[in-house]
């Protein structure tokens, strides 16, 4: 596939030519590697690649109920081309702690 970025726009108080690439109805065949391409005469530079990861929810957390001193449990299933650390944030009484999955 080619993609065509929006015509580049200079900043004229740092000297420099800016281009930004928007991925609009992002899906699962949008993720990759992704990297600019400029061209000024027969000088041709090639930035680094930039990583399009795509994540989904399969399974959403739902609000539950639980007993004091009980346990509680969430689900949440995420579908995606890359690995998931699912990180858990906890707010009570003011204070907040993080659990990470």
């Amino acid at each position: 596939d080619r993609v065509l970025w929006p015509r580049n726009t200079l900043d004229s108080e740092n000297a420099q030519w800016t281009s930004v690439l928007s991925v609009r109805n992002l899906n699962f065949a949008k993720a990759g590697r992704y990297r600019c391409t400029a061209t000024y005469g027969s000088v041709i530079l090639d930035s680094q690649y930039a990583t399009v990861t795509v994540l989904a929810f399969q399974t959403h957390p739902m609000d539950t109920v639980g007993v004091l001193g009980g346990p509680a449990r969430f689900i949440c299933a995420f579908v995606g081309n890359a690995e998931v650390t699912l990180t858990m944030i906890i707010v009570c009484d003011d204070a907040t702690s993080i659990a990470m999955v």
